[in-house]
């Protein structure tokens, strides 16, 4: 088991911390929960269950992951197609939104 190639953990405070994964829902966790991320042989049973079902954990080797990501790509292209992605900066408080077909 480890952490997904594709999480983000951003820094929100000096408490909490964002957990960005694509297809997966934004978690916001306490710094209690990345100590866990970052050790998880000695991590709560609880913590790892829910990361693992949020798909922020994984026992899949990187190019697996990979290319599972893109095959959901490829699968999903049409409903993908034309919308809009939003892209959270840091240190900033408004996200910005772009076509991702130009």
């Amino acid at each position: 088991m480890c952490l997904s190639n594709f999480v983000t953990i951003v820094k929100l405070n000096t408490d909490e911390c964002l957990l960005l994964k694509p297809n997966s829902r934004l978690l916001i966790v306490d710094r209690e929960v990345v100590k866990a991320i970052k050790d998880l042989n000695n991590a709560p049973k609880e913590v790892v269950e829910v990361l693992t079902k949020e798909g922020f954990l994984t026992n899949l080797k990187p190019e697996e992951e990979v290319s599972l990501f893109y095959s959901f790509l490829e699968q999903n292209e049409a409903q993908i197609k034309g919308k809009y992605s939003i892209a959270i900066t840091y240190n900033c408080n408004y996200s910005v939104a772009s076509n991702v077909t130009k």
